[in-house]
């Protein structure tokens, strides 16, 4: 059996966001830490105003958790706990699947 329930973090910022800024050296280091679990990302909302517009960001930075593709949890506002949180979501479910398909 393959495991095929990636989740994926993307952190959407503008460059001229104080706190994108503040919070972006926090980001890369959390990704360093769930590295192999959760899959981040992120995007400029400034250059790329038809994926802002199409995943409906209203305030920067906005952090989008994906999971087989869909939205299944948001965070708004520069929260480094907020993001550790998201990022902790269902990993018990994860571990038992993990369980589950060796």
């Amino acid at each position: 059996m393959e495991r095929r329930n990636t989740r994926q973090i993307i952190d959407a910022f503008a460059t001229w966001c104080p706190p994108c800024v503040s919070i972006a050296p926090k980001y890369e280091a959390i990704a360093g830490e769930f590295e192999g679990q959760v899959a981040f990302g992120k995007f400029d909302v400034e250059q790329a105003e038809d994926i802002s517009q199409e995943v409906g960001i209203s305030c920067m930075p906005t952090f989008i958790v994906f999971k087989n593709g869909a939205e299944v949890d948001r965070m708004e506002g520069a929260s480094e706990q907020g993001i550790r949180d998201i990022c902790n979501k269902n990993k018990w479910a994860d571990r038992i699947l993990d369980w589950l398909l060796r």
